[in-house]
């Protein structure tokens, strides 16, 4: 009887300690259920975050022209999930901050905008007419529409050789007295923001995002500017002449200085404005969108696009007054490449390949026994072969025209 007894209470034990087992099972597997519910709501929130950011986004592109630069706010699908629109200049282009917020809950998207033309105007050149026709030498090729003085060219002749590779494909108009005047295309707050100096960071790798307040760094006590690596919502400052070596990590960020040179080889994406020199060196590649913009009308201005060099985006050389032209040059040597806009209120020196549209108010081209005034030899310019999802600078005002995103950050 006894072992009966003993067999009945391990039985009873047993069966006790699987039933805490099976219940121990339970509980966590409804503990995962619960939270796995909690997971896939938070989920479903977050795509409906994204979502609603994203249609708020687009929204705010559709209307920019009527943005306010702050306190554009909406609630897209009336569900209490609002968005805040903020848009501000940056170099050429403006950035949009889209911030879509729930509680605790935040999504922000920051993009690069430009303004683009819906307009088939497709010119290739255009030269101010004062009375001095444009000649043409050597190997050039000029595919798109031309406005040049008298509505004409000719043939150029270099150290009394005639030289006969010429291609012009396109309408030959006669051109203005006066080059085409572009809009206020540059406005980036630089003394709105306090500056820091390069010694106030710890690390050589500084990244702002757009969301954030401008970070201004002044390097005007650093005249050569090497192995640094910016990216983002950042403008390096100089009152001095700035050189940026190869060994430089840049990308979206503004340069301002009076002067600034290019290492050769550098690769990085930055836009320069300048009031007196701008140097690209041999090999360097500015990518898209990189920009640069030099005005002056009281010091001379020069712009050199070294062999080699490539530069997408554009470069404007620009001033008020026609005798401050007289000492803006721009020179764009053999073998470099500018995909974009070129617009200079000066004399240009062309002899490289331009995919987009030349603006000059005169050309000169300058031999080592000779200088002949408005003649173009052995270049390239096609507004043809611009992509067609290339948004260009913003120079003139044009009443057909959308904002479009360049890229996001």
């Amino acid at each position: 009887m006894l072992s009966k007894f003993y067999l009945k209470s391990s039985s009873l034990s047993n069966t006790i300690f699987i039933c805490v087992i099976i219940s121990v099972l339970c509980g966590c597997l409804v503990f995962i259920a619960h939270y796995q519910n909690i997971l896939i709501d938070k989920l479903e929130f977050s795509e409906e975050l994204i979502n609603t950011n994203n249609a708020s986004f687009n929204y705010f592109l559709s209307n920019y022209s009527t943005l306010d630069e702050e306190n554009n706010t909406i609630d897209i699908f009336n569900t209490g999930i609002t968005t805040t629109g903020i848009k501000k200049k940056w170099g050429f282009y403006d950035v949009l901050i889209c911030t879509t917020g729930f509680k605790t809950d935040t999504i922000v998207k920051s993009a690069l905008i430009g303004k683009s033309s819906d307009s088939n105007d497709k010119l290739a050149l255009y030269v101010t007419d004062y009375d001095n026709i444009l000649k043409l030498s050597g190997k050039s090729s000029i595919i798109g529409d031309i406005k040049v003085p008298k509505g004409a060219t000719e043939r150029g002749y270099i150290d009394n050789k005639i030289k006969t590779s010429l291609t012009i494909k396109g309408t030959t108009l006669k051109s203005e007295d006066v080059l085409p005047k572009i809009s206020d295309v540059l406005d980036y707050g630089l003394f709105d923001t306090e500056m820091q100096s390069l010694s106030d960071f710890n690390s050589r790798s500084i990244f702002n995002e757009f969301s954030k307040p401008t970070l201004v760094i002044n390097v005007s006590d650093n005249t050569t500017i090497e192995e640094l690596e910016l990216k983002g919502n950042i403008i390096l400052f100089s009152k001095n002449p700035m050189d940026i070596e190869t060994s430089n990590t840049i990308e979206d960020i503004l340069v301002i200085a009076p002067s600034v040179v290019i290492a050769p080889n550098f690769t990085g994406n930055l836009q320069i404005i300048s009031e007196e020199h701008v140097e690209i060196n041999n090999g360097a590649l500015l990518k898209y969108p990189s920009s640069i913009y030099v005005e002056n009308d009281i010091d001379s201005i020069s712009v050199s696009i070294k062999k080699d060099a490539k530069i997408a985006g554009g470069i404007v050389i620009n001033g008020n007054t026609y005798s401050g032209s007289l000492k803006r040059h721009l020179s764009i040597a053999p073998d470099s490449q500018i995909i974009g806009d070129v617009y200079c209120y000066g004399e240009t020196q062309l002899e490289g390949e331009i995919t987009g549209t030349v603006y000059s108010d005169r050309f000169v081209l300058k031999t080592k026994s000779s200088e002949y005034e408005n003649m173009i030899q052995n270049c390239n310019i096609d507004s043809e072969r611009l992509p067609k999802n290339f948004v260009r600078l913003p120079l003139f005002n044009t009443e057909n025209s959308r904002y479009e995103v360049i890229k996001e950050f």
